[in-house]
């Protein structure tokens, strides 16, 4: 049987392969397992695995990362697709040619693309979940905005964050200087000036730098307290699709 796991989201494709990984030992405890790559890769190694047969090892599995590594793989792999005893894990950030057999039954396939969008927010909201973390909406918003589909980065955050002790707001998260250069902290200060030409010089200087503007905005919802009736109005305009980030902004600056 064969197994593979594809697509660039990194975190998501390694928690499915050990849960496969899991459920081989939780049903053959004496089973052989190999993990091929590095130092124990090349495809003679991988071949003499699949078609070595022992007395002793009735069930077996065989892990390869990287698949793209081993050029004429797929070779060796069309008589493992039917044999019972043999599992083995196929593992690639790409996806193969849309006419390769590996993603046609009996081949078990699975893609793993960067989450985006409500799937993303979805995503985090579990992994904070699991981990027993507290956290608002808007600073899950805000989380989803800096990790932007870095589902490994979002989930090792959060593991920081579950020892805080009590339910994280995007204020929070600002204060922890979370994913913001010291540099971005200087320009901040400038986006809530008192002088106008220095709010719309930061704005510029910070969209010259692709800093997302969602980010921007989030960030100065959670400092800039005497305007947080605009912020909110402004909110609703976002999410109903009749503003963009940039345009909430550069009104903000203007008035």
């Amino acid at each position: 049987m064969i197994i593979f796991l594809y697509g660039p989201d990194d975190f998501r494709r390694l928690k499915k392969r050990e849960f496969v990984v899991g459920q081989f030992l939780e049903k053959h405890p004496g089973g052989a397992v190999a993990v091929f790559g590095g130092e124990n890769g090349g495809l003679e190694k991988i071949s003499t695995f699949l078609l070595q047969e022992s007395l002793f090892e009735e069930k077996k599995l065989g892990m390869v990362s990287d698949m793209e590594l081993y050029p004429g793989i797929e070779k060796i792999l069309k008589g493992v697709i039917k044999e019972k005893n043999t599992t083995l894990i196929l593992e690639s950030k790409k996806a193969p040619p849309k006419s390769s057999f590996l993603l046609k039954e009996p081949v078990i396939s699975e893609n793993f693309p960067r989450l985006t969008g409500a799937e993303w927010k979805k995503f985090l909201a579990n992994q904070a979940k699991k981990l027993g973390v507290g956290i608002s909406v808007e600073a899950l918003t805000f989380l989803s905005e800096i990790f932007e589909g870095d589902s490994w980065a979002a989930t090792t955050e959060l593991q920081k964050l579950s020892s805080f002790g009590k339910e994280i707001s995007a204020h929070d998260l600002t204060h922890l200087g979370l994913g913001v250069s010291p540099e971005f902290w200087q320009l901040f200060s400038g986006a809530r000036s008192g002088i106008l030409k220095e709010r719309l010089k930061t704005l510029a200087t910070l969209q010259a730098q692709n800093e997302p503007a969602a980010k921007t905005f989030n960030m100065l919802s959670s400092l800039w307290g005497e305007k947080i009736p605009q912020f909110a109005e402004y909110d609703v305009s976002i999410k109903s699709g009749r503003l963009e980030y940039e345009e909430a902004l550069l009104g903000l600056a203007l008035g």
